[in-house]
């Protein structure tokens, strides 16, 4: 997989019990990614969903499959989209409701040579809508007090 493009931290006020469900659960993607309007579980499978989203008024459709590589370490990859990208969140227990989210970006092999050739140019409006996103469910677990 080599190394992320780039990594995001953010300190959650939740149990890292409650923020690994939350990520587990893809239907919960819209609430913490304003991106993505429907996700739809692709029959058949176990962990593959297809992500709706909004781009100038075009529905768009990606494909994600989560993996994970332990209990608190949960891979999104996506594709079918403008970029083919894997996000791994990686969680982090500080104290009983404070939890540490890592999220590691990568740009996947299966994008043409123009997206990975410009991968440098859109690196940082990348970065900052994936920290967005990281922001969105931050504030999700401290609106909602979770424990």
């Amino acid at each position: 997989m080599g190394n992320p493009i780039y990594e995001n931290e953010l300190e959650m006020a939740a149990s890292i019990g409650v923020i690994r469900e939350y990520l587990r659960d893809p239907k919960k993607i819209p609430e913490w990614n304003s991106g993505v309007t429907h996700v739809i579980k692709v029959s058949g499978t176990t962990m593959e969903y297809t992500l709706i989203r909004v781009y100038q008024s075009k529905r768009v459709k990606e494909h994600l499959t989560i993996s994970y590589l332990n209990k608190d370490v949960i891979n999104f990859k996506v594709g079918g989209g403008k970029i083919d990208y894997q996000m791994k969140f990686s969680l982090t227990k500080l104290a009983e409701n404070r939890t540490l989210i890592r999220e590691s970006i990568y740009i996947l092999e299966t994008n043409d040579r123009i997206v990975n050739d410009f991968s440098e140019v859109i690196k940082p409006f990348m970065r900052a809508a994936f920290k967005d996103n990281l922001s969105d469910l931050k504030a999700y677990f401290a609106k909602e007090k979770i424990e």
